[in-house]
């Protein structure tokens, strides 16, 4: 299955220089957020709206070290949806 995250152009190339990319809510949180296909235009809408400066990674599950687990959204921004989030 594909999941996906939404990063800054920013970020990406700064992890691309580091030579690993790492969403800072993996510091902040412990783990980094990302949406199934069916829950990405909300995520993006509910905490990227009006910017431009972003990018989709595209995540293989199957392919994955870390752990992936299904959980509440840490976002105030979903938690009337009800849904479980992928959290990498």
């Amino acid at each position: 299955m594909t999941i996906f995250h939404l990063s800054t152009t920013s970020d990406w190339e700064a992890g691309q220089r580091r030579g690993s990319y790492a969403a800072s809510s993996l510091a902040t949180e412990g783990f980094i957020h990302c949406s199934t296909a069916s829950q990405l235009a909300a995520t993006a809408n509910a905490i990227f709206q009006g910017r431009t400066d972003l990018l989709l990674l595209t995540i293989d599950d199957s392919r994955l070290s870390a752990e992936l687990r299904y959980e509440a959204p840490a976002s105030a921004a979903h938690e009337d949806e009800g849904e479980l989030f992928p959290h990498l």
